[in-house]
C-alpha cells in the first residue's frame, strides 16, 4: 500500500504526465498568454494564463526601504542584478466575462490536473523565457497556497533549473510566490531582503 507521500507524488507525477493540451501560447509583446481547456468536465471551460513582465523588482520594496536596500545589496551582493534591473515576471489569469486579468488563482479551477498543468505552463515559461523573477497568487483560503507550494517545491527539486529557487509570503488573504533565478539575484533567498518586500496589509501572518 502506498504512503501519504507516495500517493501525493504520484498525483503530481499524473497531473504532469498527462496536463491538458495548450490550445495557444500567443506572445503579442505585451503579453504571453497560454491557453487551454478543461475538457473532462460536465461544463468545460477555457483557462488563460498570462504572463506580465512590465514592473521591475524595486516596484515592491517599501519605499522606506528604498535608502537601505542599495547600501545593502552593494555591501553583500555586489555581482548581483539591482533591483531597479531586474524585471517581475508576473502570473495573471484571464475572466473570460470581463476579459479583465485575475491577479490569484480561485474557485472553479480545483483538480490537480488542472493544477498540474498551470504549474507545466510555469515550467515551460522559465526554461523559455529564462525570468528574473516569477511572481503568483494563490487563494489562501481554498488551500490554493498549499497545492502551489507543493507543486512548486516538486519541480524546483528536479534537475532542470539548478539556479531557480522560490519562497512565499502572505499576501492580504492569500498567498505570493516569489520564484527567482540565484545566479542573477541571489539576494532574493537573504530573509532580511525578503522583509523589504512590499507586503500591502500587514496585519495578515507570513505564511
Amino acid at each position: 500500500m502506498k504512503s501519504f507521500n507516495q500517493y501525493i507524488e504520484s498525483q503530481f507525477n499524473e497531473a504532469f504526465d498527462s496536463p491538458y493540451d495548450i490550445r495557444s501560447i500567443v506572445d503579442d509583446g505585451e503579453f504571453v498568454t497560454y491557453t487551454f481547456t478543461v475538457d473532462n468536465v460536465d461544463d468545460p471551460y477555457v483557462i488563460e494564463a498570462t504572463f506580465t513582465d512590465d514592473r521591475i523588482l524595486s516596484n515592491f520594496i517599501n519605499r522606506s526601504s528604498h535608502p537601505m536596500y542599495d547600501q545593502y545589496i552593494a555591501e553583500y551582493y555586489p555581482d548581483s542584478l539591482k533591483p531597479t534591473l531586474a524585471n517581475v515576471h508576473e502570473l495573471s489569469f484571464t475572466d473570460k466575462e470581463t476579459s479583465s486579468l485575475i491577479k490569484n488563482f480561485r474557485s472553479g479551477h480545483s483538480a490537480p490536473r488542472t493544477m498540474g498543468t498551470i504549474v507545466t505552463i510555469v515550467r515551460h515559461y522559465i526554461m523559455s523565457k529564462a525570468p528574473d523573477v516569477l511572481m503568483f497568487t494563490g487563494a489562501t483560503e481554498e488551500n490554493r497556497g498549499n497545492l502551489y507550494n507543493s507543486l512548486i517545491r516538486y519541480v524546483l527539486k528536479t534537475k532542470e533549473f539548478p539556479t531557480y529557487f522560490y519562497f512565499k509570503e502572505g499576501y492580504k488573504l492569500d498567498t505570493r510566490f516569489w520564484i527567482f533565478n540565484s545566479s542573477k539575484v541571489p539576494y532574493m533567498d537573504d530573509e532580511t531582503f525578503q522583509e523589504m518586500l512590499e507586503i500591502e496589509n500587514r496585519n495578515y501572518p507570513r505564511v
